[in-house]
């Protein structure tokens, strides 16, 4: 009993001194790190914190790491099994000098973003000549070639994810220590002591430094200290895809990272879609993938939080741990456990992304919608409509064959799939294109098109009966359940994808628009009467919203039978006479007349809005201002028939509360036709 307990004391006793002597070594590079010129000066820019601060801390967590892990190897605890023995003590240390290094001279010189990539990329080329490489992906071996491109990108990747993720006090050190602790359970899992014990240590040293680096923190650990944790953990990641070559071993140290992984790729993604959407003579002034912006996981969180650091940290914790958890579910032997680790990832990524992402879905659909607008790139567009398809086909009828074929996974990969999937795509793709689908432009889709699409995509799944029944079949209950479920994934994916560019166009970028300007001033608007020229202005606010701002809140309608409806996406909210309920309940700027009405209830709406201060338009293919703020009579107004072209109303709240417009542009006199 007493073995068992001094055995175990290893994972207690050594990160215990690792958390103590990071936190000496910070304090006393507080005092030491100031005098050769590391201190993160407040200059504005991407800073927030509102003093200076020594930087460069990371060295202190660097070197607690690796003089915890020597007395490790040379105490009685040597002979626990792993891989981090003498020899990758000696890799590492001298890899993680070198980027340490890349991180010191970028800390006091503030090095260009293309220089400090390429020594991120000389560093992992030299990983990968001393042994650190990935040799397995998906279960699959590496050739040399293609392990080496892979380990470069692999720790650039890592390297970068702590680098841009380090832009608010405690926040890297903290996913550090979240990450080290999945890291850590992952080699216990694999029976690996040694490698449990030193990265305990690895996230005790966080911890260590995170006592002074959590808000308000009185020491940064710079670039320094990002890009060492990001290489650690990127050599660690490898390590373990390499004891175990399961298909998800690779996907479990990317959990472990997850919120900084996640960061970089929506930096990635935001950076690639503003080059597409911007100017030419904008192009050259865009960032590098790993220079720094305010644009990040923590800042949006921060400005949401109303820069409360501390709240933003452990809300961004928790995130952290949910991946983590995530991670450590897919180590486990039961299918139901692993299916609910791929559940979990997925509504954390999808919720992160629909709530964060802003930005980037805006730039992507300004993009889509740029590019398949433009006669020029018509080409393109037609080229990939088919690509998709054809992907979309092929992945749904590996997922049903998987779903009714009775074998193991190594039995399956055996088989020859690609015969049988270009078997299963011909008849499919050959209807589409013999049918003329490519020819339309389902940007401007209707429904008697996708009811085309429909018929066409049935006569290829018969073509292709017609084609299975001529080669025979065995198991006539498996092979219809199989079918009629490729035929129905199949309509929906690629129906699905003509819908959404209608959907992209005409609702989700408005919605994108609103999330990634919140806080503007926008014009509220409430629409009068439902009918073609009520769809063709909704279309019409879509395209001119970013010069324009505006929300649509509503319609009313004096036909009865649309009352309590949902009409082009927007509620019907009532009639004329319930105007003074509906702004009670929801105020609004602006009156647009869409139809025709009659001479009562148009004269309701002139008084109401008078009364009010309500701006009245009517839009029949252009927008004629019918009642600004000027003392006319209703009767008068009606009469005359006079208005103002409006360019761009909108009102704006003031201190005492009322509102006033905000005019852009000119206007000019006119007469409503």
């Amino acid at each position: 009993m007493v073995i068992i307990i001094i055995k175990y004391m290893a994972y207690l006793i050594f990160p215990m001194i690792g958390f103590m002597l990071s936190l000496f070594l910070t304090k006393l590079c507080i005092k030491l790190l100031p005098a050769v010129g590391l201190i993160d000066r407040v200059v504005g820019g991407r800073h927030i914190h509102k003093n200076d601060v020594p930087k460069g801390g990371g060295l202190a967590i660097a070197v607690a790491f690796f003089a915890t892990w020597l007395c490790f190897l040379y105490s009685g605890w040597g002979y626990f099994q792993g891989t981090f023995k003498i020899e990758m003590f000696q890799k590492i240390g001298l890899l993680s000098c070198l980027i340490i290094i890349l991180g010191i001279f970028d800390d006091r010189f503030e090095l260009k973003a293309r220089v400090k990539l390429l020594g991120q990329i000389f560093v992992a080329a030299v990983a990968w000549f001393c042994g650190v490489k990935l040799k397995y992906i998906f279960g699959l071996e590496l050739p040399d070639v293609v392990s080496l491109l892979l380990t470069v990108f692999w720790i650039v990747s890592f390297v970068n994810a702590f680098n841009l993720i380090d832009g608010m006090d405690g926040l890297a050190a903290g996913l550090g220590a979240i990450s080290a602790f999945c890291m850590a359970a992952v080699f216990a899992f694999s029976h690996a002591p040694n490698d449990t014990v030193l990265i305990l240590c690895l996230a005790a040293c966080c911890s260590g430094f995170l006592i002074c680096n959590f808000h308000p923190a009185k020491i940064f650990m710079g670039d320094t200290g990002s890009m060492f944790l990001g290489f650690v953990f990127a050599v660690i990641g490898i390590v373990s895809s390499n004891i175990s070559t399961a298909a998800t071993s690779v996907l479990i140290p990317v959990l472990a990272a997850g919120v900084p992984i996640l960061d970089v790729l929506l930096a990635i993604w935001r950076r690639f879609t503003r080059k597409l959407i911007s100017s030419p003579h904008q192009q050259g002034k865009e960032m590098s993938i790993s220079e720094g912006d305010k644009e990040h996981i923590h800042h949006r969180m921060l400005e949401k939080e109303h820069h409360d650091q501390k709240a933003t940290a452990f809300k961004i914790y928790l995130l952290s741990a949910v991946f983590a958890a995530a991670a450590v579910l897919n180590l486990m032997k039961e299918d139901v456990l692993v299916g609910l680790s791929y559940v979990l990832m997925l509504v954390l990524v999808y919720t992160l992304v629909s709530t964060i992402a802003h930005i980037e879905l805006w730039n992507t659909s300004k993009a889509i919608l740029t590019g398949l607008s433009i006669p020029r790139k018509s080409a393109i567009a037609s080229a990939v409509q088919p690509l998709f398809d054809i992907a979309g086909v092929a992945v749904i009828y590996l997922f049903c064959r998987l779903l009714f074929i009775d074998s193991t996974y190594n039995e399956c990969a055996a088989m020859p799939w690609h015969v049988s999937t270009i078997f299963t795509m011909a008849p499919i793709v050959l209807a589409l294109n013999l049918s003329g689908c490519y020819r339309r432009n389902w940007l401007h889709g209707s429904a008697p098109d996708y009811i085309y699409f429909i018929k066409c995509l049935s006569a290829g799944f018969l073509l292709l009966i017609v084609l299975n029944l001529l080669f025979g079949i065995e198991g006539w209950r498996g092979f219809a359940a199989e079918r009629l479920l490729f035929f129905a994934l199949t309509t929906l994916a690629l129906l699905g994808e003509r819908l959404f560019l209608r959907y992209l166009k005409h609702h989700l970028i408005n919605v994108l628009f609103m999330r990634k300007n919140h806080g503007i001033a926008v014009q509220r608007i409430l629409l009068c009467g439902v009918g073609d020229n009520c769809r063709y202005f909704i279309a019409n606010q879509g395209r001119i919203l970013e010069d324009n701002p505006n929300m649509i809140i509503g319609i009313i309608e004096e036909e009865l039978m649309f009352q309590g409806q949902y009409v082009f996406g927007l509620e019907v909210l009532g009639r004329s006479v319930d105007l003074k309920k509906i702004y009670a309940n929801s105020k609004f700027d602006k009156i647009t007349i869409t139809k025709t009405i009659n001479e009562p209830a148009r004269e309701i709406l002139v008084d109401f809005c008078r009364t009010n201060k309500i701006i009245l338009t009517e839009w029949k293919g252009e927008e004629s201002l019918i009642l600004d703020f000027q003392p006319v009579s209703s009767h008068e107004a009606i009469a005359k028939g006079v208005g103002i072209q409006d360019t761009g109303v909108r009102r704006q709240q003031t201190a005492d509360g009322s509102q006033q417009p905000v005019v852009s542009g000119q206007q000019s006199v006119v007469s409503r036709q």
